[in-house]
């Protein structure tokens, strides 16, 4: 599991939701004000992530996990995580 986490302090948008899936390189989510965008480091599912739109550097802002078939969590163990 991994998380994003923003090098500058602003207002956190999600992409995406809890059980989303995505593949390598999608947008997970922006923080505005010193613009950043988390995009996906590989292809993965989104296991939580905060709803809290002002955000500070270095906070967690969401976490993710590869599946099973790429190393990861399988299904039923995402399932049990949200």
């Amino acid at each position: 599991m991994q998380d994003g986490t923003p090098r500058e302090s602003g207002y956190w948008y999600p992409e995406k939701q809890p059980g989303d899936r995505f593949p390598q390189g999608e947008l997970l989510g922006r923080v505005e004000r010193t613009l950043q965008a988390i995009t996906a480091p590989f292809d993965g599912v989104v296991l939580y992530q905060t709803h809290i739109l002002g955000v500070s550097q270095g906070m967690p802002l969401l976490a993710y996990g590869k599946l099973r078939a790429e190393g990861g969590l399988s299904r039923q163990e995402t399932e049990r995580m949200l």
